[in-house]
């Protein structure tokens, strides 16, 4: 079973439209309608549809954190820091991540990229 991602708003939305033209399930806060939800409602959603988070927003390694000693299990996170990677780089990690990971073994895993 492949992996199916949940993009948070701060990362570039064109990203997924590539994904997409490759097979990969994306679903971005934009097509959702929830642009400016809490991080918290957004790993949640994610974490309930089975999806991986891809962001750039620090907050979200605190937040999985806080989850992991609660043990709350959550379905996955792939990070980079802002502007750390372009974006053909950013097209190609989580293109390897789709290949590598089935979404088990991302559960409770933060991927840095």
């Amino acid at each position: 079973m492949a992996v199916a991602f949940f993009f948070d708003e701060c990362v570039n939305e064109a990203l997924a439209l590539v994904l997409r033209a490759h097979g990969i399930d994306v679903v971005t806060t934009t097509d959702l309608g929830c642009k400016g939800i809490s991080d918290a409602e957004q790993l949640k959603y994610a974490t309930q549809e089975g999806r991986i988070i891809y962001t750039t927003d620090r907050d979200f390694l605190r937040l999985a954190h806080r989850w992991l000693v609660s043990g709350v299990p959550f379905s996955g996170i792939v990070y980079h820091a802002p502007g750390k990677l372009s974006f053909r780089e950013t097209i190609e990690a989580l293109l390897l991540i789709n290949v590598i990971y089935e979404p088990e073994e991302m559960r409770n895993r933060i991927e840095f990229v």
